[in-house]
């Protein structure tokens, strides 16, 4: 595995500012366990009650890469170089 996957997944369980526990932990747990569907139903739900935290979503770019929705991973990591340049 490389450096750089590493080192990703050793950050992912940092929560955005704002991030409602319940669903980011529910997103990361799914995650984890491989349900990247779930994961991204229950992040989506946390960006819907906090829309203004979508651009510190960043673990939301992993899992839809590998969802294969390679274009809306790119858009979720394109609007978080505003906040993380």
């Amino acid at each position: 595995m490389k450096l750089s996957v590493l080192i990703v997944l050793a950050i992912l369980p940092l929560a955005p500012v704002d991030a409602a526990p319940g669903d980011f932990e529910a997103g990361v747990s799914a995650f984890f366990s491989g349900e990247i569907t779930k994961a991204l139903a229950a992040w989506d739900r946390q960006i819907a009650d906090a829309p203004d935290e979508k651009p510190q979503h960043w673990q939301r770019g992993l899992a839809l890469y590998y969802a294969g929705q390679f274009k809306e991973g790119r858009e979720q990591f394109e609007l978080h170089q505003k906040v993380n340049p």
